[in-house]
């Protein structure tokens, strides 16, 4: 059995976060999308690969939706869907984190539309009491690289540190900003 394993999520075109290293992530399954496809052909890839991992007993503890930044409605959808499958799944398995993350450099909107899929996600979330977070760019200049524990998703911990999860520090995260602040 594989305890404590992490899924990252790749879309097209989204390089692997910096932030993440595998290296200290124990068991890791990745879903990347190698080629430039319809957005929904990542839904069946991560549905087919969730379905394998189950049967094969991975415990994703923590799942990680690397976004490429596209805002046409396809690519939304797609992204919708893909976070809001992780997230039930999390949810039914004691599953522990959900981390969305968007370079900055793909711009505002791209920010800001995953920020809003944060929002719609928080309620799901804060249910499961999963740790819903927002994480930036991978830029060296981010003085301090902690995650940014979304303020409505109660914590089953003290309120300063989100849950442990073995081989994924949470503080290595950098946080999500929007024209030079922190997303909130």
């Amino acid at each position: 059995m594989h305890e404590h394993a992490t899924l990252v999520v790749i879309e097209y075109g989204a390089a692997w976060p910096r932030w993440l290293d595998p290296s200290r992530l124990g068991d890791i399954a990745v879903i990347a999308q190698h080629y430039e496809g319809e957005p929904h052909s990542l839904v069946k890839q991560v549905e087919n690969r969730l379905t394998h991992l189950v049967l094969g007993q991975w415990r994703i503890e923590s799942a990680v939706v690397v976004s490429n930044g596209r805002t046409d409605v396809e690519g939304l959808a797609a992204r919708s869907i893909v976070a809001r499958r992780l997230l039930s799944h999390l949810r039914k398995t004691d599953g522990k984190r959900l981390v969305l993350a968007v370079s900055e450099e793909r711009g505002e909107k791209a920010v800001k539309t995953l920020m809003a899929l944060a929002e719609s996600l928080r309620p799901s979330a804060a249910e499961g009491s999963i740790d819903l977070l927002l994480a930036g760019s991978d830029q060296e200049h981010h003085p301090v690289a902690r995650a940014l524990l979304l303020a409505d998703t109660p914590p089953p911990r003290s309120q300063d540190e989100p849950a442990p999860v073995s081989g994924f520090d949470p503080r290595s995260v950098p946080q999500l900003k929007l024209g030079g602040s922190e997303a909130s």
